[in-house]
């Protein structure tokens, strides 16, 4: 009914065999180079562990120190809101819910708001500056290599 709203017809069946085939597609892709596979799980993890560090020193930076259960329950509800949430990247909800989350588990309403900005700061809106930035530069060169040309 969805799709068709927007005249689209599908199949259920069509839908199904695209998700089966898409999975197949991946473990094959998995399977053929699993090397590859557990360097890029190996580095998703070790990027969560570095953002869960980056929150533990800014909680000691304003003099709290929290547990560590208090620590990966906020940051995982900040990810979870980031995966969930109905705007980019959880712009918003990744912050009031990882702010609820510590405010729930003891942590100053205050600090937990501080903490929640603070965090998706470093871990979203500067990266997204740079490759902003970064883009910007990208685009000038090749617009003034063309017109020097």
């Amino acid at each position: 009914w969805f799709m068709h709203f927007f005249g689209k017809k599908i199949s259920p069946e069509a839908g199904v065999e695209a998700i089966v085939s898409e999975i197949q597609s991946a473990r094959i892709k998995i399977f053929s180079n699993p090397k590859l596979f557990l360097r890029s799980v190996g580095s998703v993890l070790l990027s969560h562990f570095f953002y869960l560090v980056a929150a533990e020193i800014l909680f000691l930076s304003f003099g709290y120190h929290p547990l560590y259960r208090v620590l990966i329950s906020g940051y995982a509800a900040g990810a979870l809101f980031t995966v969930i949430s109905p705007t980019p990247n959880g712009v918003g909800f990744a912050e009031v819910g990882m702010a609820a989350v510590f405010t729930s588990l003891g942590v100053n309403i205050h600090l937990s708001g501080v903490i929640s900005i603070l965090l998706r700061a470093f871990s979203y809106w500067l990266p997204l500056l740079f490759g902003f930035l970064l883009l910007q530069q990208s685009n000038l060169k090749k617009i003034t290599k063309e017109v020097s040309e």
